[in-house]
């Protein structure tokens, strides 16, 4: 078991099989406000592919930004601005283990959008723009989804959130089996698609990632993690969205 950085770092070099990280009672801290003794997330999703990597038999990671969602919660821009960039860091962390390999499935994606974050007026490179938010709570609005690797083609056109566990659980189909998933065909769905593929080539086209260009919390992970891969492996991972669904259904 670790409880810090400096534990955490060297549980990575050394040869455990098992790991636990325990770095708090409850939130870690923003990495905006600083996190002093505390890893950071790209920190832990290498010392987590580290260890996971020496089973021959292959693994499941899950790394989740979080306290972009807290930061949402409490419209706080900054805070999520910074978070969303932490997260990017971390997939960076993945992209780069995966580079060359032909056995590895990444997809980028979030749970919901949060806060109904919108950019209301450009403040100028390197200022945070002028936004609006709709709520302090989750909202059912689309939101992107990556994927790079073994059948990352699959990754295209609408489907509902369910199919992103069909999408892992079917990474190396099996002999015989359909390589393609059920997709929603519903127009409304395809012309919000079509509304953030724009804000995605705006923001690819910008020479920083300029704080104007950022649309909602989803959108900025989604689009951050995407200049990543293209930065690491020289192409474009697949894209596609999901639609919220009930969990009654």
């Amino acid at each position: 078991m670790v409880t810090d950085r400096l534990s955490l770092v060297a549980a990575q070099t050394g040869t455990v099989a098992r790991l636990c990280g325990l770095f708090g009672a409850g939130y870690l801290p923003y990495e905006y406000d600083g996190l002093g003794e505390m890893p950071s997330l790209a920190e832990m999703t290498a010392c987590a592919l580290s260890v996971l990597s020496r089973d021959p038999d292959g693994f499941f990671l899950m790394v989740e930004g979080g306290l972009i969602d807290i930061a949402c919660h409490g419209n706080d821009l900054p805070r999520c601005v910074a978070e969303t960039l932490a997260f990017d860091r971390a997939v960076e962390v993945c992209a780069t283990w995966a580079h060359g390999r032909e056995d590895t499935l990444i997809l980028v994606v979030a749970d919901h959008e949060t806060g109904g974050l919108s950019v209301v007026r450009d403040a100028g490179p390197g200022l945070l723009p002028e936004v609006n938010w709709s709520t302090s709570g989750h909202t059912g609005e689309p939101v992107a989804l990556f994927g790079w690797g073994v059948n990352a083609e699959w990754v295209t056109g609408a489907s509902d959130n369910t199919h992103v566990a069909g999408l892992m659980r079917r990474r190396v189909p099996l002999p015989g089996e359909a390589l393609s998933i059920t997709r929603t065909s519903d127009d409304q769905l395809q012309a919000v698609w079509a509304a953030l593929s724009g804000t995605v080539y705006r923001i690819e086209q910008s020479a920083a990632l300029r704080p104007a260009a950022w649309q909602t919390r989803e959108i900025v992970t989604a689009v951050t993690s995407r200049v990543t891969l293209n930065h690491v492996f020289g192409t474009e991972p697949s894209r596609g969205f999901f639609r919220m669904v009930p969990m009654a259904q």
